[in-house]
């Protein structure tokens, strides 16, 4: 008998080892490093031949600020000659009461808990290169009061199919405000903040005010890429999937996405799981929150995927965020307002995280002009949630 058992034990070793080695990737820590997946054949189809944005940016926490440098290659599509290139800088609107977005009265107390606060795109130098010719400062200027529109003339003009290579240097001045652009309580939200050109079309360029109510963003696919310097002890979530190349810089790309969402922790707790070919990521301040929230976007993931089709990009990722109301969506990112994560709320959570998965499609992968229709992505993504 004692030889049968030592047999038996022999033989269970390697199964015993085994379980314990999918036990500790089961439980391995939530931050632990992770392969990049590899994008999909449809995106790699999508992502062909469209505009590329590449982002530098060095993250400053004690002056609420990123410090970025930012290198545009942007083919013109049209059929008509151009004097101007226009880009959009939202975080601009921040700068005062008169024209943020938070100022209404309902909102106001809630955005800004401790009194109003500025934020602002900083632009420092731009410069043009047109076709293979040599990089020139250019002398842009702002054409709207909230400094949203920023106009870079062309003194040779925009031919059609002629590539520019636009460089902007700049800091990001992140307001202290419960906002998709904002800093509350550790939690660093950068939505809506990397300059993008403005969408052209019947013969202009679409100048959009910044509404407090709706998301008033248009703009086409592009592929970005992203270097990231960060602080130690500072965790990134991204539209991009960054990993770290070396302590503190973190790199990563979005094929075909239509803007670049981002949100730094001080602190955070993460869950993750596949859903199909999609590694989903979820980021709280609680890991109960963390898997909560990932549970809540594979549902939506795994819904959505079976009725309108496959989801195109690699990771999805869910992030929680001080927000005034319930969520906003980005390409391969959703920010979700903190309050849902806290015990009590699943279903809440649930709903909020259905709606902001569902766009996802509607204006992530079916384009739409969120600024004047909106009916079209929040009517389809609340009718998919529902």
């Amino acid at each position: 008998m004692k030889r049968f058992h030592r047999r038996w034990l022999w033989a269970a070793i390697p199964l015993l080892l085994a379980a314990a080695a999918a036990l500790f990737l089961l439980l391995r820590p939530q931050n632990a490093p992770l392969s990049a997946p590899a994008p999909s054949a449809a995106l790699l189809q999508a992502d062909d031949g469209l505009d590329v944005i590449d982002l530098q940016a060095e993250f400053l926490p004690e002056s609420r600020s990123l410090r970025v440098t930012q290198r545009m290659t942007l083919t013109s599509r049209v059929s008509e000659s151009r004097d101007t290139l226009v880009l959009r800088t939202w975080p601009n609107a921040y700068q005062s009461m008169e024209t943020s977005p938070l100022t209404l009265t309902e909102l106001y107390d809630a955005a800004y808990p401790d009194g109003f606060s500025a934020g602002a795109l900083v632009m420092e130098e731009a410069s043009v290169a047109q076709g293979d010719g040599v990089s020139e400062k250019v002398f842009y200027r702002y054409t709207d009061t909230a400094k949203t529109v920023l106009s870079l003339p062309l003194s040779q003009g925009w031919e059609p199919g002629e590539t520019l290579t636009v460089t902007l240097r700049y800091t990001l001045m992140l307001p202290k405000a419960a906002s998709r652009y904002g800093v509350m309580d550790g939690i660093y939200a950068v939505g809506n903040a990397f300059p993008l050109p403005a969408l052209y079309e019947n013969g202009a360029y679409r100048t959009d005010e910044y509404s407090p109510i709706g998301d008033p963003f248009v703009s086409e696919c592009a592929n970005f890429t992203v270097a990231l310097r960060l602080p130690e002890g500072f965790t990134p979530a991204c539209t991009a999937w960054l990993s770290q190349s070396e302590t503190g810089l973190w790199r990563g790309e979005a094929l075909a996405a239509r803007d670049l969402g981002l949100c730094v922790y001080r602190d955070v707790k993460t869950a993750q799981g596949k859903t199909g070919d999609t590694l989903v990521l979820a980021y709280a301040d609680t890991a109960a929150g963390a898997k909560g929230a990932l549970r809540a976007a594979q549902r939506a993931l795994a819904c959505f995927e079976a009725l309108y089709g496959d989801y195109p990009y690699p990771v999805y990722t869910v992030c929680a965020a001080y927000f005034p109301f319930g969520g906003m969506e980005y390409p391969a990112m959703t920010l979700i307002g903190r309050d849902y994560f806290t015990p009590g709320k699943e279903d809440s959570l649930e709903l909020v995280a259905a709606h902001e998965t569902a766009h996802q499609w509607w204006y992530g992968i079916v384009g739409s002009n969120a600024a004047e229709e909106a009916w079209q992505d929040e009517g389809l993504a609340e009718y998919s949630s529902a």
